[in-house]
């Protein structure tokens, strides 16, 4: 027992080192910030050792990659992790109204927090799930719980099911606004996570805005807002509203962020990644699901070319154990394990991180960092949707360019801890699907 609190402690201060709560400067009009989830997890030992691709044998499964229920407390205890960022603009005494919009909603403390915000200081809030969660009652159990909150004035918190009709696919948007009605201030965050274990034991990156409720970026945010209340029941509609919405902000877009709505901005978002690794010297990856065919095309092109292009994925272990057992594992596919051996062959690098699919927790990150003919990092795209054909052309998704140096450097430093310290190289996989003790 001593020891696992000794271990604990140990993990806390480092993560801490590694990305610190320090918000800075998006623009003059926005204040930004880049957390990780880096969950805290023991090292987890199999019963018995693995044998691994090239013959070694392992004694369990890497710390702070495999995770279990019981490592959410040291996770969450953390100043700079994401969930407790999420509680602290939810606690907030200036928080008056919150809208939220993700693929799932199932996070017992986020709830329970929400419920109090409203049942005792009368905070408004409404919200957009997927329409894939209707007739299931485990998937609305907290939205079914939050509506039942009631303000002192006797209202309560109101949900929307998009998506999956007419031209939709997933509503997987991952966006949480407070104050949207404000006139002067309002902070939005997205990224990779959604409103369950993504606060904290799945491997996310979140991203935390705040500022002028004025400025273009969160202009554009309120347009998706009531881009998927108002006309949100057809491709078609959203995709007329938000242009009209977009053309009519009357302030110029940031320079360091670029945001880009689906359905609607699908096909720009992509030239944009393909421009982007054409010009690159390197690429680095990580992506929970990796099928998109653009992206395949594009960086097979920059794997022909000469110089030897450096191009990295980390992915989750599902994808691996796709190809190692020839089947469909989770939701990643035989096909996707084909497309990122293809490209192995013609020299991409990659590593996996050995999630825990038994309590289904994922790396579930997905963005892309390029890098100059000089090696130096120019920016990240990122954001809600996978690198998969249906998150740029159908799905309800929310995606990201961002070249301001701070948040590149960050999400650098982030991927070289996770390729040196947590992804394992596939000759150090094992070669059976075993769970730990």
């Amino acid at each position: 027992m001593l020891a696992v609190k000794l271990f604990t402690s140990i993990m806390l201060l480092f993560s801490a080192s590694l990305v610190k709560a320090n918000p800075f400067r998006l623009s003059s009009d926005l204040n930004y910030e880049v957390l990780f989830t880096n969950p805290i997890c023991e090292a987890y030992e199999y019963k018995n050792p693995l044998e691994t691709e090239s013959g070694n044998l392992v004694y369990s499964k890497p710390a702070n990659v495999f995770c279990k229920r019981s490592d959410s407390e040291a996770s969450v205890a953390r100043e700079s992790s994401p969930h407790n960022r999420l509680v602290h603009w939810i606690e907030d005494k200036d928080t008056k109204e919150i809208f939220f919009a993700y693929l799932s909603f199932s996070n017992e403390d986020i709830y329970g927090k929400l419920c109090a915000a409203v049942a005792e200081r009368g905070v408004k809030v409404s919200f957009v799930l997927d329409s894939g969660a209707a007739g299931d009652s485990s998937k609305l159990k907290r939205a079914e719980q939050l509506k039942k909150c009631e303000t002192p004035e006797g209202d309560h918190p109101v949900y929307y099911l998009r998506g999956g009709k007419k031209g939709l696919g997933y509503a997987h948007n991952k966006i949480f606004v407070i104050n949207p009605s404000s006139e002067n201030k309002i902070k939005i965050a997205f990224g990779s996570g959604n409103l369950s274990s993504g606060t904290s034991l799945h491997h996310e990156n979140w991203h935390f805005i705040s500022g002028s409720a004025g400025s273009y970026f969160a202009k554009s945010h309120i347009c998706l807002i009531k881009g998927m209340i108002d006309s949100g029941d057809s491709k078609k509609s959203f995709e007329k509203f938000m242009s009209a919405c977009r053309e009519n902000i009357d302030v110029d877009p940031e320079s360091s962020i670029q945001a880009f709505f689906v359905p609607g901005q699908g096909d720009e978002a992509m030239s944009l990644i393909e421009n982007q690794i054409a010009k690159s010297s390197k690429i680095y990856m990580a992506a929970h699901r990796f099928s998109a065919n653009r992206l395949i095309m594009a960086l097979t092109k920059k794997l022909k070319e000469a110089g030897d292009p450096e191009v990295r994925l980390v992915a989750d272990d599902d994808l691996y154990w796709a190809g190692k057992l020839r089947k469909t594992f989770n939701s990643n596919t035989t096909l996707e394990h084909r497309r990122m051996k293809s490209l192995e062959n013609l020299g991409m690098e990659s590593r996996f991180l050995q999630t825990n699919h038994w309590g289904k927790f994922l790396h579930h990150n997905k963005y892309l960092i390029f890098f100059d003919k000089n090696g130096e990092p120019t920016g990240v795209f990122t954001g809600a949707g996978n690198l998969t054909n249906a998150a740029f052309t159908k799905n309800y998704e929310n995606f990201y360019f961002i070249t301001n140096k701070k948040a590149v450097s960050i999400f650098v430093k982030q991927y070289e801890h996770v390729w040196a310290d947590l992804a394992t190289a596939r000759k150090d996989m094992p070669v059976k699907d075993v769970k730990p003790k």
